[in-house]
């Protein structure tokens, strides 16, 4: 009976943290919480920061910083040396025919490094630009039929890379990791371009309060 109760309460706490969970997320969280609680693995290489917060992200940004080098790795030769060139092409690939405001800034760039990279990216012809019948001072942006064929030859290499470093990792992990995660992602990629030229006191007391 008391593991029934232990059990209500702690998906009671899942749902409060996650409303949008399901209960197969939270079987899965429970489940891989319980089994990771055994390992007795190192953590992170370097200082070990004293908070969960700060371990987190730090763990998060160590990841990236691999997954960069092997990407890098991956486009040595490729007609698209830099993953951010890769992030325009796949956004152009599912949107269609976007303003170039919206690659910009669903890419998570800021808009004079990303109207340099669309740029380069047309010099090689690998994007169009067109004016927005809609809205006279946006422009919209569209793949080249050469574009489309270096970005599907691309992503397969980057899809390689996502891979290697979740090989180890079953599909629920992943899954739990999604869920645990992407409500950082959808807080902040709507707000951190607007938040570039305000000082960083002003916006934490804006996002914590």
């Amino acid at each position: 009976m008391e593991e029934t109760v232990e059990l209500v309460c702690r998906w009671a706490e899942f749902k409060k943290a996650h409303p949008n969970a399901s209960i197969e997320d939270f079987c899965r969280y429970y489940i891989i919480e319980q089994r990771e609680s055994t390992k007795q693995e190192s953590l992170v290489g370097g200082v070990i920061p004293d908070s969960a917060s700060g371990l987190l992200v730090k763990l998060l940004a160590r990841i990236a910083r691999i997954h960069a080098t092997y990407v890098s790795m991956v486009l040595e030769e490729e007609a698209v040396s830099r993953i951010e060139e890769v992030g325009i092409l796949a956004t152009l690939y599912q949107m269609g025919h976007p303003k170039k405001s919206e690659v910009i800034y669903s890419n998570l760039l800021d808009f004079s490094s990303g109207t340099d990279m669309i740029a380069r990216l047309k010099t090689k012809g690998f994007v169009n630009e067109s004016e927005d019948k809609e809205d006279k001072r946006s422009k919209r942006l569209s793949l080249t039929k050469e574009g489309k064929k270096v970005f599907l030859k691309v992503i397969q290499k980057i899809v390689r890379v996502a891979n290697l470093l979740t090989y180890d990792m079953s599909e629920d992990d992943k899954k739990l990791c999604i869920q645990l995660l992407k409500h950082i992602d959808i807080k902040f990629s709507a707000v951190v371009h607007k938040h570039k030229e305000r000082k960083f006191d002003d916006v934490y007391r804006e996002m914590t309060s």
